[in-house]
């Protein structure tokens, strides 16, 4: 099984690191950015760990499901494609992430 970071999700992934850049620059603290690379890192191995069972629970789009990562600061919304694992969009946990029907 493989998994595929969707441009979404890495577009996501490119926001909180440019973000991250911002607050580190408005605080002049370099360690904010060094802190947000750490966080990628682990957000990025734990989507590519997704590629065995992958079915935690329930997305809110069809045939989509959640992986809250293990610190509980991020969500991972994916799909499931034969033996691909198509990682959709990257959220903050504490953010309006859900589609409005």
């Amino acid at each position: 099984m493989t998994v595929a970071w969707k441009q979404t999700a890495l577009d996501d992934r490119a926001g909180l690191l440019a973000r991250a850049l911002d607050r580190a620059i408005d605080a002049s603290d370099p360690q904010v950015y060094a802190a947000a690379l750490d966080r990628d890192d682990r957000i990025e191995a734990e989507g590519d760990a997704l590629d065995g069972v992958a079915t935690y629970l329930q997305g809110p789009l069809p045939d989509s499901r959640l992986y809250p990562t293990g610190d509980g600061l991020f969500v991972i919304l994916y799909r499931r494609d034969g033996n691909t694992v198509e990682i959709e969009r990257v959220f903050p946990s504490r953010s309006n992430w859900k589609p409005t029907r």
